[in-house]
């Protein structure tokens, strides 16, 4: 196996962690948006009953008042959980991006070490087979 080949093979690998980090971004991302999601979601929620509490409290009952209260905090709780969470996937997307990055810089520059490999395994073929022409004609004018 030539050297160019075998830096090949390194890049394919290195190309491989680029795709497997760019796709745990995209899944982190998609994590991160439906918390976001459903935090806006639970907050409308929130808003809702807040003002069906505040439009109706006159007119419910005491009871009916303290059970949706209490639905109300179970829903700001839902909704401080989920903001934790979402703290979290946004790191963890950070994460994601960081790691990303430094395989594409990896990928990349690997890219350019068989580029370079390459081309100067073409440039030594050549000067051998320039060679060996020369070679040949230094034969033919020899034996004239």
């Amino acid at each position: 196996m030539t050297r160019t080949q075998r830096i090949k093979r390194i890049v394919d690998l290195a190309d491989v962690t680029r795709r497997e980090a760019s796709q745990q971004v995209a899944s982190t991302r998609r994590a991160h948006e439906e918390n976001l999601a459903q935090i806006e979601q639970f907050r409308r929620y929130r808003a809702e009953y807040a003002r069906a509490l505040g439009v109706g409290e006159h007119s419910m009952s005491a009871a009916r008042a303290r059970e949706l209260r209490r639905f109300i905090e179970q829903i700001e709780r839902t909704i401080e959980t989920l903001a934790r969470q979402t703290q979290r996937t946004e790191r963890l997307c950070g994460d994601a991006i960081g790691r990303w990055q430094q395989a594409a810089r990896r990928s990349d520059a690997l890219g350019e070490v068989l580029n370079s490999s390459a081309s100067g395994a073409a440039r030594i073929a050549e000067d051998r087979e320039q060679r060996e022409i020369d070679d040949r004609h230094r034969h033919r004018d020899d034996e004239r």
